[in-house]
């Protein structure tokens, strides 16, 4: 039985240490736990004093939270000579061949995820062993103006990662083939780390600005005016280069659909049809707050013919409306993550009557894109499990028979990468490679869209993909969130801030 320690101030044992020990029990059960007690800095009185601040001020609890020590559920008593495995937690680097220092963008402990959250950085989550770094990946700063909420998203992610990572060093008989690989970020660079410590003012700083753009928000809602939204465009390519070729999104050039300021359209997916380009899309009307899958139709010149209208309303929030034709019939794949399912809807009159026909994946997956590869289907998509974010992580399932049943990859998540993990559309195949654009949520959600070369993915193999390129606003901020195409048509969604 193996044997693993980790290092721990007790002053310092915080809400996020029991996420992890939790995590080691799931994906090593046979591993046994114990503490090392060790003297740690932590963080300044100052900074610790405005983070109660900030819970009286937003609520939430928070992976920075202090908890009693003796509350972990260790399931050992052993000094470092009988373990295995060393984790060092404190903010301190100790070095020693059993033992894995970890780190955020090089900075240990929680001084590295707060620098990381006051600097706007999405942190690389490295191990430091006696052979180097090993990268586990870079999550999203979900909530980044809250530093206790985005500290969530970015340790609960941790957790689930360092655990993975033991897990598959000490795999227990049970989960024997079982336990993933973790793919960290692909083409970053580990920075060799910020200098300095945690500034109280900072923090305070933070606090303030944070204050300042709900009330500005709240001041805009009194006075009547539309929350932020997304708009939903297309355009005829003509002699133009598609847009994921060229790289550069001008708004001028993209039709988009009329904004009654009451609703907005989201996640564009076409759906060739008689001749006509049906193009489905998320419909989020502001009064209900929850998303639903409506339609307009288009020709062949991108002209405008029927304008959205409703076709599917289920019990959760819908979106990203993935339709397509297999075996004679039409199908849809909306997303459906609150429910903590992936479903498949069948086409009972086209394109207003659907039924639910199968749950595909039992878990939240958001995004859920669907490819066959001449051997298999699959569907790729983001896992939504709180309180880690759903913009960095990308999930592979695989099946025979598009109703299943549908196995997990063994190396979930196959990647964890804020900047190149969510789908963002359907996948092509150009010049024999597959093409799959993805969400940049590095500065904010679907703030850009990269397009990405991915080989082929097989159920043994970790995944592999090489970004080739960003699509960038030509005028400035927000990019592309989504994007499609048919025959000579693109079709795309952004920001009302582009």
């Amino acid at each position: 039985m193996k044997r693993m320690a980790i290092e721990i101030d007790p002053s310092q044992t915080r809400r996020w240490h029991r996420w992890l020990v939790d995590e080691m029990k799931r994906w090593a059960p046979s591993l046994q736990i114990s503490v090392l007690p060790r003297s740690s800095r932590g963080l300044p009185a100052t900074v610790e004093a405005l983070l109660l601040l900030e819970r009286q001020v937003f609520g939430r609890e928070s992976a920075l939270d202090r908890i009693e020590c003796d509350s972990l559920p260790f399931v050992g008593n052993f000094d470092e000579e009988k373990a295995d495995i060393v984790l060092n937690l404190t903010d301190d680097i100790r070095r020693g061949e059993r033992r894995l220092n970890l780190s955020f963008d090089g900075v240990p402990a929680e001084s590295g995820v707060l620098l990381a959250i006051l600097r706007n950085r999405c942190p690389a989550i490295s191990l430091h062993g006696a052979h180097g770094p090993v990268f586990l990946g870079r999550p999203a700063l979900q909530g980044r103006g809250v530093i206790r909420r985005a500290a969530n998203s970015v340790l609960a992610r941790t957790a689930r990662l360092v655990a993975q990572h033991v897990g598959r060093a000490f795999p227990s008989p049970a989960a024997s083939g079982q336990a993933p690989d973790p793919v960290g970020p692909q083409g970053v660079e580990e920075p060799e780390g910020w200098s300095g410590e945690v500034s109280a003012l900072h923090v305070f700083n933070n606090l303030v600005a944070e204050l300042s753009r709900r009330a500005r928000r709240q001041i805009r809602r009194l006075l009547g005016a539309a929350p932020p939204a997304w708009r939903t465009g297309w355009r005829h390519m003509r002699d133009r280069r598609p847009l994921w070729q060229d790289g550069r999104f001008d708004p001028s050039e993209w039709s988009f659909l009329p904004d009654d300021r009451r609703r907005f359209f989201a996640d564009p997916f076409p759906f060739m049809h008689e001749n006509e380009v049906w193009l489905f899309v998320e419909e989020y009307p502001f009064a209900t707050r929850k998303g639903l899958i409506s339609v307009c139709r288009l020709d062949m010149n991108g002209n405008l013919l029927q304008p959205p209208a409703p076709v599917l309303e289920v019990d959760v929030h819908a979106s990203y409306p993935l339709v397509f034709r297999h075996e004679g019939r039409i199908w849809m794949i909306p997303e459906t993550s609150a429910a903590g399912e992936v479903r498949l809807y069948r086409c009972e009159r086209f394109p207003d009557r659907w039924r639910e026909h199968a749950v595909l994946i039992e878990a939240p997956i958001s995004d859920a894109t669907l490819f066959h590869d001449g051997t298999c289907w699959w569907i790729m998509g983001s896992d939504t499990t709180p309180p880690a974010s759903s913009w960095d992580t990308l999930m592979l399932y695989y099946s025979e028979h598009l109703e299943g049943p549908w196995k997990p990859h063994p190396h979930n998540p196959v990647l964890v990468d804020c900047a190149a993990a969510r789908p963002g559309g359907l996948l092509w195949r150009e010049k024999g490679k597959w093409v799959r654009p993805v969400q940049v949520c590095e500065k904010a959600y679907g703030a850009e869209l990269a397009i990405c070369e991915m080989d082929a993915p097989h159920p043994e193999r970790p995944f592999t993909q090489r970004v080739l390129r960003t699509v960038r606003n030509v005028r400035g901020g927000h990019s592309v969130h989504t994007y499609n195409r048919l025959a000579a048509l693109e079709f795309i969604d952004t920001s009302q801030l582009s």
